[in-house]
């Protein structure tokens, strides 16, 4: 009998330490691979951003942004510089690759802009790359309250008077006048005799409204510009309408076609 209750205890504790080996999992809950973190979402940049500064460009705190479709278009009208390039967004950071244009003319081919973005807020970020290291420096910029606006087109046409010329192109570049239908096709445009583009004719163009934004994206092809033919061809862009004075009485435009670049915050 002794043996015979040897050979149960040891059957009994062989079974137990059987169980403990199959089904680890019902008894160590401390071995479960932990929860794997949630990502953060990549920040949105679109918008139109003011009331930005690079510092080492001194007496300039007009830099503007346009952002949209991975699309950057920032410029100093002041300063007559543009940066417009690619911008890749990773969760809150982003690197733009841009072209620079000084006084209109390309000058850089491929800077680089790296920096945050506190979406809704701001924009910072470090400039390298730049012809000569002339135009780098550290951006800081604010995203503006016009953003919660919706583009409409007649916003654009109120402010030329009757059809006539867009008052808000009348500075740009020497005088240039453009003028669109309700539907955003520029359906006039001349140039002054002391413009690179007073040779020059538009055969199209349009402003178009980006749902669900307060931007424009502008087209607009210069032709027959016999006094500079490099001038010639399609340039796209951005464009918002701002407040000064009044409610929308001022449009920020920047457009490029990869060699000259047309910037203006005109009223």
């Amino acid at each position: 009998m002794n043996a015979l209750f040897d050979i149960r205890r040891v059957s009994f504790v062989f079974l137990s330490l059987l169980m403990l080996a199959v089904l680890p999992g019902c008894f160590w809950e401390s071995d479960d691979p932990a929860p794997a973190p949630v990502p953060t979402p990549d920040a949105n940049p679109t918008g139109y951003y003011g009331n930005g500064t690079i510092s080492e460009i001194t007496a300039a705190s007009d830099f503007q942004a346009l952002i949209y479709n991975n699309r950057i278009i920032l410029f100093s009208w002041s300063k007559e510089l543009t940066y417009d390039g690619d911008i890749t967004i990773t969760e809150n950071n982003y690197t733009a690759t841009v072209k620079v244009y000084k006084e209109g003319v390309k000058v850089t081919d491929a800077a680089t802009i790296t920096g945050t973005i506190t979406e809704g807020s701001t924009i910072e970020g470090k400039i390298t790359g730049t012809t000569g290291d002339l135009y780098n420096g550290t951006l800081l910029i604010d995203y503006a309250d016009n953003n919660g606006d919706s583009a409409m087109i007649s916003k654009v046409k109120a402010l030329s008077v009757s059809g006539s010329p867009l008052g808000i192109f009348t500075e740009l570049l020497n005088s240039v006048d453009i003028s669109v239908d309700d539907a955003g096709t520029i359906t006039h445009f001349t140039a002054s005799a002391t413009s690179y583009l007073a040779s020059c004719k538009s055969s199209s163009g349009t402003i178009k409204e980006i749902p669900g934004t307060n931007l424009y994206h502008f087209t607009i092809v210069f032709l027959g510009c016999t006094d500079n033919e490099a001038v010639n061809g399609t340039y796209t862009g951005l464009g918002t309408t701002k407040t000064d004075t009044f409610a929308d009485d001022r449009f920020v435009v920047g457009f490029t076609n990869g060699s000259y670049s047309v910037i203006g915050d005109f009223e």
